[in-house]
Formats: structure tokens, sequence, C-alpha cells
């Protein structure tokens, strides 16, 4: 029985035991959160329960912060949704408007009556603005025939107001008009007339309008003083256009801008060749005085001993020898130009002062028959200077024997 007794006093006190062990677990978990510190043993008590007070202000702290920090990235969220909204607003808005504007359009577009109202009305006044460039038509080909062409300009200038600035036949005309307008002062209508006929090179013309567009240009351009671009222009004319009925003028324009830029010897070949070949009677004549000119041009700036070049041509020789057909008589040995009447007298004077070396009173004398108020054609006064300037070379051969000896 003592036994029995022993066993039931052993188990009521384990349960006991286990209660209490229970109970100490329960308050040390209240009195030690998880976040205090840790207490050191043989600690000063007091410091235990500062550092343990610290702990749990710290863990008090730390739920405010996070709880401050999330209402942070709260209210940025709201920010961004309302940013979303506010553009999906301005986005309806913009549809909105453009819907109105479609609408408008729409009204106001024309129904298919009103829309052929109006082609009719473009047909009108198409219509309209052609007769009235037939009419300027005719009236330009009036003015220019009658040779006025400072009005015929004006014509020119009203109709590419209404046809356009780029309708080549109306740049042409006008070109035509400007080069020939004497209200314009010389330098200034000549080179408007050359813009315009260049500005017709760039375009599609016909094979006939860019030749005479060519042609026009290389005129502008000795009008100009433009030597260099002149022959340069006349040098394009001579190989595009070979076969033109101009050729032969567009080469003595080429002559003259040689001499003028101081190439003579190059300027008298291609003046020898215009007298000698074929060429309309108002060519050859000119060609005849620009060769006389380059030689006495020559005469003059050389001494005694080389005033004029030796192979000067012959005087016989300077007609052309077959006929050509042109818009004017050509010069050819059919229809010679007779010598001109200068006295057997008045030669022997103009020799006398050539032998002695006075060119200034040869050439007075020699004026008469040489100058625009002789009466002669330019034919016979441009043989007039040649005979002159064989004369020079003739002296200054003479002189070059007798030094000789």
């Amino acid at each position: 029985m003592k036994k029995d007794m022993i066993i039931n006093l052993g188990g009521a006190f384990a349960i006991g035991a286990l209660i209490f062990g229970v109970g100490l677990m329960a308050i040390g978990s209240k009195k030690a959160p998880a976040d205090s510190a840790p207490v050191i043993e043989g600690e000063d008590p007091k410091i235990a329960e500062a550092k343990s007070e610290e702990a749990a202000d710290k863990a008090k702290a730390k739920p405010e912060s996070e709880k401050k920090e999330g209402a942070e990235k709260g209210g940025e969220k709201a920010d961004e949704k309302k940013g979303e909204e506010k553009k999906d607003g301005e986005k309806k808005d913009e549809k909105k408007e453009e819907k109105k504007e479609e609408k408008k359009a729409e009204e106001k577009r024309p129904s298919p009556e009103e829309l052929k109202k109006i082609e009719d009305e473009k047909k009108k006044e198409k219509a309209k603005d052609l007769d009235e460039v037939q009419q300027l038509q005719l009236r330009y080909n009036d003015l220019y025939t009658r040779g006025n062409y400072d009005d015929a300009r004006m014509i020119a200038m009203k109709a590419m107001n209404l046809m356009g600035r780029d309708d080549t036949m109306w740049i042409k005309q006008l070109a035509d008009a400007t080069y020939q307008a004497e209200a314009l002062p010389a330098q200034l209508r000549f080179q408007k007339a050359f813009d315009s006929y260049a500005s017709l090179l760039t375009s599609n013309l016909s094979a006939a309008d860019k030749e005479w567009a060519q042609y026009r240009a290389g005129l502008c351009l000795t009008h100009l003083g433009r030597w260099e671009d002149a022959q340069q222009s006349m040098d394009v004319f001579v190989k595009t256009f070979p076969k033109s009925d101009r050729i032969q003028e567009v080469r003595l324009m080429r002559a003259q801008s040689m001499f003028a830029l101081g190439r003579r010897d190059e300027a008298r070949d291609e003046l020898e060749h215009l007298v000698k070949n074929p060429a309309p009677r108002d060519v050859h004549a000119t060609a005849l005085v620009e060769l006389a000119r380059v030689e006495l041009d020559r005469a003059k700036r050389e001494d005694t001993k080389g005033l004029v070049r030796a192979e000067v041509l012959d005087l016989n020789e300077l007609a052309p020898e077959k006929p050509v057909a042109h818009d004017k008589p050509s010069m050819s040995k059919e229809t010679p130009v007779e010598k001109p009447n200068v006295p057997d007298d008045q030669w022997a004077s103009v020799r006398r002062a050539v032998e002695k070396g006075n060119l200034a009173e040869a050439q007075r004398l020699i004026n008469p028959w040489v100058s625009d108020a002789s009466g002669l054609s330019s034919e016979e006064r441009a043989r007039v200077s040649l005979k002159y300037a064989e004369m020079i070379r003739l002296v200054a051969q003479s002189r070059s024997k007798e030094e000789r000896k």
C-alpha cells in the first residue's frame, strides 16, 4: 500500500513540475520579446532593463516607418493612376475634336451637282484665259512685226503671268522682244535677253528653237563684251549645229571674240576661211572688214620690219568660189565686187607716208575711202583697208632687203 502511495505522489509531483515549467515559459515570453536585447549573465539589472526598453522602442518604431513608406508608395501609385486617367481623357477629347472636324468637313463637302458646277466654272475660266492668251498672241505678233519691241515685251510678260513662268513659247517671245527693246539700257536688255535664252537651253525645245536660243545667247554675250563666254557659246553652236544656215555668221562672231581676246592669229585664220569660202553677202562683207582690221591692228602694233604678215591675201582672191543659198545675195566670182576707184595719185601719197614710217599721215590720207562717209560699201572699204595693209607689208619687206644689203 505504501508502494502505491509513493507512485501516486511521484506522478502528482511530475505533473506539478510540468505545469510550473509551462508557466515560467509563458512569463518569459512576455518579458523578453523577440526584439529584446539578450540578457548577459552577471550584467547589471538596470543596464539590462535599459537595453530592453531601447529594443522595445526600436521594435515599436519599425512598424511606423514601414507604414509611412508604404503610404508614400501608395501615393505615388495613386498619382500615376491619375496621370494615366488624365492622358486617357485628353485622348478622348482629341478623338471628339477629330470627329467634330470630320463632321464639319462632311457638311462642307459639295454635292455632286455642286462639284459639276465648280468644274464647269473652271472650264469657263480656262477658256477665258486661253482666249485672252490668243488675243495677246495676235497683239504680240502685230507689235513685233511693226518693230514696237517694248510694247511686245510687255505683252509677253502679261501672257506669262497667265500661262506660267515656265511656258517656253512665251519665254522665247519675251527674249526676242527684250533683245531689241529700246526702252531698256543696252547692258540691261542684253543681260535679260541672255538670261531668257539661257533658260531655254536647259528646257525641252525643238532642235530649231534650241538652235535659235544658242545663236541669240551668243549674240547677247558679244554685246555684253563677255568675249570668253561668247567664244565658248559659239564653239558649242559650231559643234552642235554644223549644218545650220547661221554657221558662217556664228564663225564670224567667233573670230571677233578671238580678236577681242588677243588671239589674233586664230581670228585671222577664221576670217580667211570665211572670205575664201561661200558665205552670205553680209557675212562676207563683215569678214572682209574684220580681216582688214586684224591686219591694220598688227601693222600698228609691230615695228617696220614686220608690220603685216607676209601671207596677206591677194586682193583678187578674196571673193568666194561658189555662191550660197541665203536670204541675201552671196558674194561669188560670178558677182565680184569692183575694186574701189581710189585715184593713183592718192595711193602714191599714202605710199610715201608709209615709206617715211609716218603711219598716222598714211591713215589720214586713206580715211576718206574707209570711213562711213566715203559712200563706198563695206566690202569696198574693206578692200581699201586690205590694200593699205598690203602696201605696208611691201614697204616693210623692201626695208628689210635694203638693210640686208
